[in-house]
């Protein structure tokens, strides 16, 4: 009598080749689902989309909020979007948003709550080099976000 793991095992197998071979042979690469479309479909249509396609910039809502510096460009073009944080903004550390310091490079939800925090409990930063005195940031994680932000009208960080 065979030995009981080599009949599961084989059952298996025969298991995994039934459902391989109805996966390759019968199924159908085009589904009608409503709404679905694969996320390659929709990065090939954005590269290949010609700029009269594109949203244009005059479309697009600044934001007013004192988060940014007067010299500066918005952090968020559009209310409604959730954009990286482009590289030529300089955001304030003593007025941004939990959202605004999100769009900041290695800075999610825990860390941005962390800096607001911070900035409750000891006042305004006095240099961007402060944050090394929050919780979760480093030396390296100083250096990324560094370029992207400013305290006040402060000219040497």
């Amino acid at each position: 009598m065979p030995n009981a793991k080599a009949v599961f095992a084989a059952g298996l197998l025969t298991i995994g080749a039934a459902l391989l071979a109805y996966s390759i042979f019968f199924s159908d690469s085009d589904q009608d689902v409503p709404g679905w479309e694969p996320v390659n479909k929709r990065i090939e249509k954005a590269i290949t989309a010609s700029p009269s396609e594109q949203p244009s910039a005059s479309s697009q809502r600044p934001d007013t909020s004192p988060a940014t510096t007067q010299a500066t460009q918005p952090v968020n073009p559009a209310a409604d979007s959730h954009m990286p944080f482009p590289a030529s903004t300089l955001l304030d550390l003593n007025t941004a948003r939990q959202s605004q310091l999100e769009d900041l490079p290695g800075i999610g939800a825990s860390k941005a709550k962390a800096i607001i925090a911070f900035r409750e409990q000891n006042g305004a930063f006095k240099s961007v080099k402060q944050l090394l005195e929050v919780k979760g940031i480093g030396p390296k994680m100083l250096e990324k976000i560094e370029p992207h932000v400013t305290v006040g009208s402060q000219t040497d960080r």
